[in-house]
């Protein structure tokens, strides 16, 4: 599970975009999500991987404004279940 980091940039905007920070605010939407500011601007600008603590930070944060966490991340690959031990071809 990766987070976009796209529509997480444009969240931070929405959520702290002013006229004094019109890009959004890294420090505030930091600490709305309660994670450090320094993993929020990895994980936005760089290609960190946001962990899990990152994600259910995340995931609390989407269900308390009433939004859609699955707006905000993706599967790279399509998850397989096994529950035998036949190989899959």
């Amino acid at each position: 599970m990766f987070v976009d980091k796209t529509r997480l940039k444009e969240l931070m905007v929405e959520e702290t975009g002013n006229d004094k920070h019109p890009d959004g605010n890294y420090n505030e939407f930091a600490r709305r999500l309660k994670v450090n500011v320094a993993q929020l601007y990895r994980t936005i600008n760089s290609d960190s991987v946001a962990g899990p603590v990152f994600l259910g930070r995340l995931k609390i944060f989407c269900q308390s404004r009433g939004l859609n966490f699955d707006d905000y991340i993706f599967l790279e690959q399509p998850l397989h279940i096994v529950n035998s031990k036949e190989v899959v071809k």
